[in-house]
């Protein structure tokens, strides 16, 4: 299986070589990655070009979900990873994962769990549960996964009108088709908190919560057709 990371970045310089460094040091090593790189005025891309498996892609638009996409559309794996330029992975991450989908073709996804931890000189931002940073929990997040090709292809894209949820809908898109996900006990990534993340940024706290409810309205919908298909109204039976 030719394995494909895809990775988006703007400014990312301060946490980008571990980020980068734990790909590099993968026991099973990647075949590419491809990095959607927003305009950085920083020495992103310089980083970036200092790691020979790692490709630049200019990023199409602006936002999380134009570059997760743009990142996608270039890679040539079989099967696809991602990561954040700020978390890292534990380093057979990739070994663990490729080998239950061999062993199990039936697999479409892997994920296993995550380790929160504060980034240091932080404090923990209003919005993050502090037990999270307690022990490890099953990570239903895009870095902590890996998905065949034809799998996320099934699933689509990311969507562009969530520029801070859109993972989050992705998910609830790819349960929606039950798709077989499996879950490893293992620990396979390293997710830092800090006060830039997106979804904890107090910036974009009123947008974020617009975006979920706008999420649960779609999912909702969604359910609503699903039931109207396995079960037609009266009318629609005359």
């Amino acid at each position: 299986m030719k394995i494909s990371v895809i990775m988006a970045t703007l400014n990312a310089s301060r946490y980008l070589r571990e980020a980068l460094d734990s790909i590099s040091a993968q026991t099973l090593p990647v075949n590419e990655l491809v990095v959607a790189e927003g305009g950085s005025t920083d020495n992103t891309r310089e980083i970036i070009h200092s790691y020979p498996f790692a490709r630049i892609v200019q990023q199409r638009g602006k936002g999380l979900p134009e570059a997760w996409n743009c990142a996608f559309e270039q890679c040539s794996g079989d099967v696809i990873a991602m990561l954040d330029s700020d978390d890292f992975w534990a380093k057979e991450k990739i070994a663990k994962q490729i080998t239950l989908l061999i062993q199990k073709p039936s697999i479409d996804a892997v994920i296993g769990h995550v380790r929160f931890f504060l980034d240091e000189g932080s404090t923990c931002p209003k919005n993050f549960k502090p037990e999270l940073l307690q022990g490890t929990h099953p990570a239903h997040m895009p870095g902590a996964l890996l998905i065949r090709r034809s799998a996320f292809e099934r699933v689509g894209l990311f969507d562009t009108r969530f520029p801070i949820a859109c993972d989050i809908d992705w998910f609830a898109r790819l349960r929606d088709l039950n798709m077989p996900i499996a879950t490893l006990p293992d620990l396979l990534i390293y997710k830092r908190v800090h006060q830039t993340n997106l979804s904890l940024n107090p910036e974009f706290q009123k947008g974020y919560q617009l975006e979920l409810a706008r999420l649960l309205f779609e999912k909702r919908r969604r359910q609503a057709q699903q039931s109207n298909a396995i079960f037609p109204s009266n009318k629609a039976q005359r």
